[in-house]
């Protein structure tokens, strides 16, 4: 079993903007954020999206970022245990939590539901068909508040249970990411 030297796990619900901030992260357009987190150099980390984490154990890069939906991967793949596994197999672990309120996430979603349907018109296949009902069941979550708070809640608690070197969290709806402020965990985000 290889040792992760630095695995970074940029988390939050479906629509918190993991995707976009790892672009921007690997564009080099966020040099503030990216030092706080630790990528000094963002083409020596190799990176995987959480839904295609190997079962069985693998041999990754010494500098590892998971692209980890949070809400996704509690309700569709068993939990927690594949990242709790990558943690165990890391000297460092960094993770950025971010955070957007109930209200944003569910219009976040809205929209991503909408895209999917007219996906589904133009290109009927089935991964459209499977994004649509997976973008429609989230949204339905969403609009929930509680769902999205316990899912929070069960987020830092898995945090607070494993070998987290750093925990942050970021507010995803601001509008300045490049001067963003990382908030460590125990302050109220407004």
């Amino acid at each position: 079993m290889s040792s992760i030297k630095h695995l970074i796990v940029i988390a939050g619900p479906s629509s918190s903007g993991k995707s976009t901030l790892l672009k921007r992260i690997s564009l080099g357009e966020l040099p503030n954020l990216s030092k706080q987190i630790q990528i000094d150099s963002p083409y020596l980390y190799s990176t995987i999206h959480a839904s295609r984490l190997p079962i069985k154990p693998k041999k990754f890069k010494p500098k590892l970022v998971v692209h980890y939906d949070f809400v996704n991967q509690q309700r569709v793949r068993g939990g927690f245990n594949l990242l709790r596994d990558l943690i165990k197999r890391s000297e460092k672990t960094t993770i950025l939590t971010l955070h957007a309120p109930q209200k944003s996430l569910y219009c976040r979603m809205n929209k991503r539901f909408k895209k999917d349907i007219l996906k589904l018109i133009c290109h009927p296949c089935k991964s459209s068909l499977k994004a649509l009902k997976n973008s429609r069941l989230t949204r339905s979550l969403y609009k929930n508040t509680d769902f999205l708070l316990n899912a929070y809640t069960e987020w830092f608690v898995f945090i607070e249970n494993n070998n987290v070197t750093t925990h942050f969290i970021l507010d995803s709806t601001s509008s300045d990411l490049p001067n963003a402020v990382l908030y460590k965990p125990g302050k109220n985000l407004t």
